[in-house]
C-alpha cells in the first residue's frame, strides 16, 4: 500500500509498507518507488520500521542502534516540508538522510565555488566517485535535482543558530552519488530543522523560488535590487594583494611598496580596474583587533593616506583586510575589553571558532594537532632573578609550536601581577593569582620556535623573588592546513562591542577611504551578528563589502574561501560539472575568485621544481611567492574563467621582485583585454 501527499506542484509517493519513495509532478504519477531513504541519527544508521498516517502527514517511524527518531512530511499550499527529529535528544544533534531519485535525474550540488557538481547516469557507480557529505564549506541551504519534465527544489530553512556537531561550521550539508539503485541526495542537519521539498519547471525557478526564501526568511536583496551597489564595481577587473605585516612578524611591504606599485600601474597605462587589497596594515596580520589604525612600522597614518590617494588617483579602489569578532588577548588592552569575551562552548563551534583560552574564538590553528611535547618543570635560572624585568631561555624545542606557559615557585609576590612576553605574544596573568599560590598557568599559548625561545617577565605591584622559580611547557599543539594569530570572539551583539567596532574600523576605513572592507569569517545570515555588521554599513554606505562566510548570501563582491584552487572545475572529476552555481551566485555578486591566497601564482621554490600548480601542502610558503603565475594555470583562467563568473588575482611580493612579469601580464590581459 502507498500514500500520496501533495504540496504545490510536486507530489510524494511513500510506501506505507517498505518506505520506498518517488516524486511526481503535478498529477502525474511518481515513478514506480523502489528504493528507501537512508538515514542516520546522531551518526548512527537507522531504518523505517513503521509509517503512519495522520492529517495528511506523513510519519516514518526511524529506529537505530540506542536511537529513535521521526522522519515527517507534511504538505503545504507551494511546498512539502520534510522533519527529522531525534527523540530524547538533550542537545542539538546531526541528522542525515539520502533521498533516492531514478537514473533519468540529474542532481546539482553546490561546492562552495562558482560551479556545481552534477550527478547523473554518467557518473561511475560508487559514493566514492560522488559528493561526500560536508565537502566544500557552502553557506546556501539548496540542492536542486532535475527530474524529466521537472525540477525539484530541496532547500534548508535552518535559521543559521545551530551547527551540525563534529563538523566545521556546517549549518546544512548536502552529498550525491550514484549506485546501481539510482542516483542519492544526501542532506545534513540538526534535529528538527526543517526544510521544504518543491516542484518547479527548471532550474531558474528552483534558483527564483531559493531566493525567495532568503530574502524572507534573512533579508537578501538580489544585486539588482540593491540601490547600496555603486556603479564602480562593474569597473574592477583584477585584485591585487599585499601582504604588510605576516602573522609570522616579518614586514613584507611598507605602505612605500603600495604607493610605488600604483605608479607602475599609471606607467603601464592601466588607469583603471584594479582592487588593491592590503592585510596586516594595523599589525601582524590577525593581531591588534579591535584597533585597526596604520602601523607606525609601515608608514604610519601619513603613509596609508599617501596609498588611499595614490590608488583613487589612478581609478582604482581600495580594499582592506578587517575582523568585527576579534579580539587579540596578546596586547595589553585586552584587560579593558575582555569582559566582552564569550565563554567557550563545545556543543557550539562554528567558523573562527574554538577554544582559546577558557573564551570562544580562532585558535590559530585548524585543524588542532596536539604535538605531545612536555618540557615538565625546568629552572629558569633568570640573571638578576629579582628586578622589575628579568628574561630567561627555554630549552631548545624541537619544532615550531604553540604551547601553555607555566612558571612555578614564585616568592613574595602575593598581589603582584605579571606579564609574560614570547615572541611579540604578551599575557597578563589573571588578577590575585599568586594571592592563590606560588605559580601562574598563562591562559593563552604562546609561539615558540625551534631551539631555544627568550621569554620575557615583567611585574606590576611588587617585584617577586624568582630565584627559585621553575618554568613548564605543554599543552602544545602545531599548525595544520592554517595557522595563524589566535583571536578571543567577543559578544559582537554587546551595544558596546558595536561601538567599539565602529570607533576602530568603521573609522578608519571611513578616514583613510576604503572602497571594499572584508570582514574575515563573518555570517551575516546569523541574526547574531546582523546588528555589527549593518552598523558599519550605516557608517560606510559608499563602500563595498566582501566576506568569507557572508559570500554567498548576497553580502560579498569577492569569493574567498580557503582553497589552493584556482576557483575553475577540476578537470579530473568523476563526476559532471554545470553552470548552477554561477547562475545562483550572480543574482548577488559580480565578482568572484576563490582563495585567500590568490592562487594560481608560484612560489620560487614550487616553480623551480616545475610543479603547475600550488597543493594545501605548500599553502604555509605562499606569504613567500611572487605574483608569478604558472603559465598553464593563467592560460586557463583567462580563458575559461569569465565563463565561471571568475577573474584574475595576483599575490606580490613586490619588495624582492616588483612588477614582474607574469603578474604584470595578468594586469594587463584583465584591465586591457
Amino acid at each position: 500500500m502507498s500514500f500520496q501527499i501533495r504540496g504545490g506542484d510536486l507530489v510524494v509517493t511513500l510506501d506505507t509498507e517498505t518506505a520506498a519513495t518517488g516524486f511526481g509532478w503535478q498529477e502525474q504519477p511518481a515513478e514506480p518507488a523502489t528504493a528507501v531513504p537512508r538515514f542516520k541519527l546522531e551518526g548512527r544508521p537507522a531504518v523505517v520500521t513503521d509509517v503512519l498516517v495522520a492529517n495528511s502527514t506523513l510519519t516514518a517511524v526511524l529506529r537505530g542502534d540506542e536511537v529513535e527518531g521521526r522522519w515527517h512530511l507534511r504538505p503545504g499550499p507551494e511546498a512539502i516540508t520534510s522533519v527529522i527529529e531525534v527523540e530524547g535528544a538533550a542537545t542539538d544533534v546531526g541528522v542525515e538522510v539520502w533521498l533516492p531519485f531514478p537514473m533519468l535525474a540529474a542532481i546539482h550540488h553546490l561546492t562552495g565555488q562558482n560551479w556545481s557538481a552534477r550527478i547523473d547516469a554518467s557518473c561511475p557507480v560508487g559514493a566514492e566517485a560522488g559528493i561526500a557529505l560536508g565537502a566544500g564549506r557552502p553557506t546556501h541551504q539548496l540542492a536542486a535535482v532535475e527530474a524529466g519534465d521537472f525540477a525539484i527544489a530541496v532547500i534548508g530553512l535552518s535559521e543559521y543558530t545551530k551547527y551540525i556537531p563534529g563538523t566545521h561550521a556546517a549549518i546544512w550539508s548536502t552529498g550525491a552519488y550514484r549506485d546501481e539503485q539510482g542516483l542519492w541526495l544526501g542532506i545534513e542537519c540538526v534535529s528538527g530543522v526543517p526544510m521544504e521539498l518543491s516542484a518547479q519547471r527548471d532550474l531558474t525557478a528552483v534558483i527564483d523560488r531559493y531566493c525567495g526564501s532568503l530574502q524572507e526568511r534573512v533579508g537578501v536583496l538580489p544585486r539588482e535590487q540593491d540601490s547600496t551597489v555603486p556603479a564602480w564595481l562593474d569597473d574592477i577587473k583584477v585584485m591585487v594583494s599585499f601582504d604588510l605585516w605576516r602573522d609570522t612578524g616579518e614586514i613584507a611591504h611598507t605602505f612605500d611598496h603600495v604607493g610605488a606599485f600604483c605608479r607602475d600601474l599609471t606607467d603601464l597605462g592601466v588607469q583603471d580596474g584594479v582592487a588593491i587589497r592590503l592585510q596586516g596594515f594595523q599589525g601582524p596580520s590577525g593581531s591588534r583587533y579591535p584597533v585597526f589604525d596604520p602601523a607606525d612600522e609601515l608608514g604610519g597614518s601619513d603613509g596609508l593616506r599617501a596609498v588611499a590617494d595614490a590608488v583613487h588617483s589612478g581609478g582604482h579602489r581600495l580594499m582592506a583586510h578587517g575582523n568585527v569578532w576579534g579580539m587579540d588577548p596578546y596586547v595589553e588592552s585586552f584587560a579593558a575589553i575582555e569582559h566582552l569575551a564569550l565563554p567557550y562552548d563545545r556543543l557550539y563551534e562554528r567558523i573562527s571558532t574554538g577554544q582559546v583560552g577558557p573564551y570562544d574564538g580562532w585558535p590559530g590553528a585548524f585543524p588542532v594537532i596536539p604535538t605531545g611535547y612536555d618540557s615538565g618543570f625546568v629552572e629558569m635560572r633568570p640573571q638578576a632573578p629579582t628586578a622589575s624585568l628579568v628574561a630567561f631561555e627555554t630549552l631548545p624545542l624541537p619544532d615550531e609550536m604553540d604551547a601553555v606557559l607555566t612558571i612555578a615557585g614564585v616568592q613574595d609576590f602575593p598581589s603582584g601581577v605579571m606579564w609574560a612576553v614570547v615572541n611579540g605574544r604578551e599575557v597578563q596573568s589573571s588578577p590575585g593569582a599568586f594571592a592563590r599560590g606560588d605559580r601562574i598557568r598563562f591562559r593563552f599559548r604562546f609561539r615558540f620556535t625551534p631551539e631555544k625561545n627568550v621569554v620575557q617577565l615583567k611585574f606590576l605591584d611588587g617585584i617577586p623573588d624568582l630565584s627559585r622559580a621553575t618554568y613548564r611547557l605543554n599543552g602544545s599543539v602545531k599548525g595544520g592546513q592554517v595557522w595563524s594569530h589566535p583571536l578571543v570572539r567577543a559578544d559582537i551583539t554587546h551595544p558596546e562591542w558595536i561601538a567599539i567596532t565602529r570607533n576602530n574600523l568603521g573609522r578608519v576605513a571611513k578616514e583613510y577611504g576604503v572602497d571594499i572592507l572584508y570582514l574575515d569569517g563573518l555570517e551575516v545570515a546569523r541574526p547574531d551578528e546582523r546588528a555589527v555588521f549593518d552598523a558599519l554599513r550605516d557608517d560606510l554606505p559608499g563602500a563595498v563589502f566582501a566576506g568569507e562566510a557572508s559570500s554567498e548570501l548576497g553580502y560579498d563582491v569577492f569569493r574567498l574561501t580557503n582553497t589552493s584552487s584556482d576557483g575553475l572545475p577540476p578537470s579530473d572529476t568523476p563526476y559532471g560539472v554545470s553552470d548552477f552555481a554561477k547562475r545562483l551566485h550572480e543574482r548577488f555578486t559580480r565578482l568572484m575568485h576563490p582563495g585567500h591566497y590568490f592562487v594560481p601564482l608560484s612560489a620560487p621554490e614550487v616553480a623551480e621544481e616545475g610543479d603547475q600548480e600550488v597543493s594545501e601542502d605548500d599553502e604555509q610558503a605562499l606569504p613567500e611567492a611572487v605574483g608569478q603565475p604558472v603559465p598553464e594555470h593563467i592560460e586557463r583562467l583567462l580563458a575559461e574563467g569569465p565563463r565561471w563568473g571568475l577573474f584574475p588575482a595576483v599575490f606580490l611580493n613586490y619588495r624582492d621582485y616588483g612588477l614582474d612579469d607574469g603578474a604584470k601580464q595578468v594586469i594587463l590581459e584583465a584591465t586591457q583585454g
